[in-house]
């Protein structure tokens, strides 16, 4: 059975109109359909797959995402690998250069609160190759290499492509061609 058809739903599915973000279960089911379209993915599952949880300490909201996220991230699976997801407060690149190294996250998601570290964050990203995803445009600007975001009343795939190269991702040109590119 083709996973495509079940791809491009979920792009359809509304958005309440006065949501700021997508709903946790809704980017939870897209970074997993991504990261399924992803031609390097097989190479980091071996293992199991791991999410690092990107969080300000200090922000409420963003811990609460934070727990939102993790929590569904948790009853997801890619090509039937579980994820398990471990958030962690963002405090210095260095830190996160050392925490990613040590522990060998996957993917990283980045949650709001974080817009003046999306600099450090992607560097450390590059560095490592490991993908980033958001639930901000914004950040997609600033260098994430994924966002799932609203989008008049649905959700929306916004791609930063050199930087999901960078990040060491090769999505299918049918995940692209669902996406808003920035090239």
């Amino acid at each position: 059975m083709s996973r495509w058809p079940f791809f491009v739903s979920l792009l359809w599915v509304p958005v309440a109109a006065t949501a700021a973000e997508v709903p946790v279960d809704r980017q939870a089911m897209l970074i997993a359909r991504v990261l399924s379209y992803d031609a390097n993915q097989p190479a980091r599952v071996a293992d199991g797959l791991k999410a690092l949880v990107l969080h300000d300490a200090s922000d409420p909201s963003s811990l609460t995402l934070a727990r939102d996220i993790s929590k569904v991230l948790e009853s997801t699976t890619v090509s039937g690998v579980a994820i398990v997801a471990r958030s962690a407060s963002y405090s210095s690149a260095s830190a996160l250069e050392s925490l990613v190294g040590r522990d060998t996250f996957d993917f990283i998601y980045v949650c709001d609160g974080l817009e003046g570290a999306i600099p450090s964050i992607v560097s450390v990203a590059n560095k490592l190759r490991v993908p980033t995803f958001a639930g901000r445009s914004k950040y997609v600007e600033l260098g994430v290499a994924v966002g799932i975001v609203p989008d008049a009343k649905k959700s929306r795939l916004v791609v930063h492509l050199a930087q999901a190269k960078s990040q060491g991702m090769m999505l299918s040109a049918s995940v692209l061609g669902l996406a808003k590119v920035i090239r």
